[in-house]
């Protein structure tokens, strides 16, 4: 079946469900510290299970569930890729599909971010796109970045590399939306490179149409656009001129409240020297994230939420939509949410001007 996703809210059919590494690479070889491998055991094997439940939940009301591939081997030693000034020692896993690669409308598209950590990424999800490949849709990627400083950061680079994340854009029909990359509001810096951006507009040409939106980083984290004339967010103010006049849900905004048992495991020994020192490409910075807003419409009448909160179901039931709480026990050290986890390759529908 080809894949066809056009919003984030027709009809859900056929999705890529992220995947993280298993447990079997924490061998004590690597991993000398008691500690450091039962707390790293313990994140793991529950970001599995957790998953898993939302695997089951999209599987009862009939959506088709792949998963991606774990293409490295992290028993090797560390430093497995180092190509002189290209190198990291973990590189990422394909438990947030969503920030590497989309599908828009009937186009697959890989991007490049500006970790080398998570340059091969999309290898995890490489036999599905084949799949899609073959039964018609067209497949394109970003120019690969030369290897020329252990990151490619997004300011000194912004000029010289094609750089962009899939996370940064909403799809609407006809309309796409996108943050910035130099954002004038807010603290959220830009997550890519101007000249990302100009090639995904010059590969689509007039496909579609385009909106900034005057916000740094992951837009998912944003706003979230929940079926035509209803959208949610945690700040009026970042909503663009084009949507202005649908109805909204406003979330509470809940940045900077990191619950008491994730500042306990940020104080233990084994994360301040092992993982602040080599998976902070890995983990983010949850401190400033809105996990509320970063839900995921199965339909326009059902979403999966990042947990309940009861203002923000009351306000889904007010619209008419059911959703489904989903419980993460591990979102605040991955700094990601069930949106980031997903990546919606097939939805029924066709391309709408929801605008004109």
């Amino acid at each position: 079946m080809k894949a066809n996703s056009w919003t984030e809210f027709q009809p859900l059919k056929e999705v890529i469900l992220g995947k993280g590494y298993t447990t079997d690479w924490l061998t004590k070889e690597q991993f000398p510290e008691d500690d450091l491998r039962a707390g790293l055991k313990q994140i793991f094997e529950e970001t599995e299970e957790d998953v898993l439940k939302v695997k089951d939940f999209l599987e009862s009301v009939g959506v088709n569930v792949l998963r991606p591939e774990i293409t490295f081997d992290l028993n090797k030693k560390f430093g497995q890729i180092d190509l002189s000034k290209f190198k990291f020692q973990f590189p990422n896993h394909p438990l947030q599909p969503r920030d590497t690669a989309g599908v828009y409308g009937d186009t697959l598209v890989h991007f490049y971010t500006g970790n080398n950590g998570r340059f091969f990424e999309n290898w995890g999800t490489y036999n599905h796109f084949i799949e899609y490949y073959k039964q018609g849709n067209n497949w394109i990627s970003m120019p690969m970045p030369n290897f020329d400083s252990p990151t490619q950061g997004y300011e000194e680079h912004d000029n010289k590399k094609i750089l962009y994340h899939s996370a940064n854009i909403l799809r609407c029909g006809k309309d796409i939306f996108y943050s910035a990359v130099h954002p004038t509001r807010g603290h959220h810096k830009g997550k890519g490179s101007n000249l990302g951006m100009e090639w995904l507009q010059r590969a689509f040409g007039d496909k579609f149409r385009y909106h900034i939106v005057d916000v740094g980083g992951h837009l998912d984290g944003k706003l979230a656009l929940l079926r035509p004339g209803l959208l949610a967010c945690w700040d009026k103010e970042d909503i663009p001129e084009v949507l202005k006049s649908w109805d909204v849900i406003e979330v509470p905004k809940t940045a900077w409240n990191v619950p008491d048992y994730f500042t306990r495991t940020r104080k233990k020994r084994w994360y301040q020297e092992f993982v602040s020192e080599y998976l902070t490409e890995w983990i983010g910075y949850c401190d400033e994230t809105v996990f509320d807003v970063n839900c995921f419409s199965v339909n326009e009448n059902l979403v999966i939420t990042n947990g309940y909160h009861k203002e923000t179901y009351d306000k889904f039931k007010a619209h008419g939509i059911e959703a489904w709480p989903w419980h993460w026990r591990h979102k605040h050290f991955w700094d990601g949410g069930i949106h980031c986890l997903t990546m919606d390759t097939i939805r029924e529908g066709n391309q709408e001007d929801y605008f004109s």
